[in-house]
């Protein structure tokens, strides 16, 4: 198969891992501001390289060039990742103000 060069796809991807509340796994890429979910390690590989290849527009065709796969020691926290409990949600409270002056000018030029 031929090798096809992707100028716009990183040689490394950062891949940031948490337990959701629900007990999925949350998979963030930060530097690209995208996120995905999944019901297990096997499915995370599977959504995250599917969310790279969405993302850098991979032809089907080539995107068994193109492969998610952690090294031996991010794969051990991942485990301990996915093995722990999930934790509660955390509620935050924000108060907003407004000048009502303001949202009529803004409301009013819609």
């Amino acid at each position: 198969m031929k090798k096809v060069n992707f100028p716009k796809l990183p040689k490394k991807i950062a891949v940031l891992v948490k337990k959701g509340v629900s007990g999925c796994l949350l998979a963030e890429l930060p530097e690209l501001d995208i996120f995905t979910e999944a019901d297990g390690l096997n499915h995370l590989f599977f959504q995250v390289n599917d969310l790279i290849y969405t993302y850098f527009n991979v032809p089907k065709k080539y995107q068994d060039q193109i492969t998610f796969i952690p090294s031996s020691v991010a794969q051990m926290k991942l485990v301990k990742i996915d093995k722990q409990k999930p934790k509660p949600a955390t509620r935050i409270s924000v108060k907003t103000f407004y000048d009502q002056e303001l949202c009529k000018i803004a409301f009013s030029s819609l």
